[in-house]
């Protein structure tokens, strides 16, 4: 069972199908809903055609996963001064963006968030809740010197899994999709340890080892909950 969201992962609280903006990112512009129940007509009808037509085929939680994470995804790009265009999936499986643009969708239960932002590069978002047995990610998330960077009390926290695990799903995300089957936590290693112990945003360097690659993570801890936002420029 997941615990309840803080407002500060999923915003004040609203009706269900509801966007609103998360603060503090500083990589791009983070939008989430509860889109949970029926998908609401007005939701619908604010999809893309081609939006409804590729959902229709669905089952009823993957399409109500997936026009939840294009309504976030489409809200994220309004506030970048993005125009609407049909969010389809990329062979990828990440959405196709405008031009100039940057998007990216994550889901955890029924709470969908989207990151979008301008320019080029990639970006990547992931939103975890930390669960009973999450520590037995450790030796399989943290390389060895991640773990050297971290005290006692940090390793054995199953927070700490759950913190590295979102920001490196983030980061994978960000890495172009022709690099992606080469990526694992291994290869990917921030500079400074994220903390348990911290709740707000967080930020890191990482490089990517096999790509030679820098990108930049942020990571919003809050209760059982993280939000991680990469950017990749």
């Amino acid at each position: 069972m997941l615990s309840e969201p803080p407002a500060s992962i999923v915003g004040p609280k609203r009706p269900y199908w509801t966007p609103a903006g998360v603060e503090g990112c500083p990589y791009g512009v983070i939008v989430s809903a509860i889109c949970a129940g029926e998908v609401p007509a007005p939701v619908l009808d604010s999809m893309h055609v081609l939006e409804r037509d590729h959902a229709s085929a669905m089952g009823e939680d993957r399409r109500r996963e997936w026009l939840g994470g294009r309504l976030c995804l489409s809200d994220a790009l309004a506030r970048t001064e993005t125009a609407r265009s049909p969010l389809l999936p990329l062979p990828s499986g990440a959405p196709n963006v405008p031009a100039g643009s940057l998007g990216s969708i994550s889901h955890k239960g029924p709470l969908v968030v989207a990151v979008a932002a301008r320019g080029s590069g990639g970006i990547g978002v992931d939103i975890e809740c930390s669960e009973s047995g999450d520590e037995t990610l450790i030796d399989r998330v943290l390389t060895a010197a991640e773990r050297l960077a971290l005290d006692q009390g940090d390793r054995d926290s199953p927070m700490t899994a759950t913190l590295y695990f979102s920001a490196k799903e983030a980061i994978y995300k960000a890495m172009p999709a022709r690099n992606q089957p080469e990526i694992d936590f291994a290869q990917i290693e921030l500079s400074s340890p994220l903390l348990a112990s911290t709740r707000g945003w967080m930020t890191a360097s990482a490089r990517v080892k096999s790509m030679d690659r820098a990108v930049q993570v942020a990571v919003l801890l809050d209760s059982d909950w993280v939000i991680a936002a990469a950017r990749r420029t």
